[in-house]
């Protein structure tokens, strides 16, 4: 394999030469996943409802809507462990990777943060 990177604006890939050992070419797809689609049940109902406004949102903004509570959908063992803070992406490589890659997401600066949740991290969905 060989070492590439690719940046998309909010998503930004990189592989080193053991993330893919094979020798035909290897595509990933990435495809957007946003955070609303991903929201808390109750959330989604509050967004068709009309919901609350947060200070300082901008109006007709998702972050408008909704309070840091809809975004905490990670869960792990029936506890909530973590939140959203920016959409989601789908990653389909078309063939099996033999190695890791580094892959970076934006944050949604619209987004209100649990202040309980502090560490920054990935999830799997």
């Amino acid at each position: 394999g060989q070492a590439a990177s690719q940046d998309f604006g909010s998503v930004g890939v990189m592989t080193d030469a053991s993330s893919y050992k094979g020798d035909k070419e290897n595509t990933i797809a990435l495809q957007s996943d946003s955070a609303k689609g991903n929201l808390a049940p109750a959330s989604k109902r509050m967004l068709s409802e009309g919901g609350r406004a947060l200070a300082g949102a901008p109006a007709g903004s998702l972050a408008a809507s909704i309070s840091y509570e809809c975004y905490s959908v990670v869960t792990s063992g029936g506890k909530t462990v973590g939140q959203l803070v920016g959409d989601c992406v789908i990653f389909s490589p078309a063939v099996a990777l033999d190695g890791s890659l580094e892959l970076c997401l934006a944050k949604t600066s619209t987004v209100p943060v649990n202040p309980a949740f502090n560490e920054p991290t990935m999830s799997l969905k």
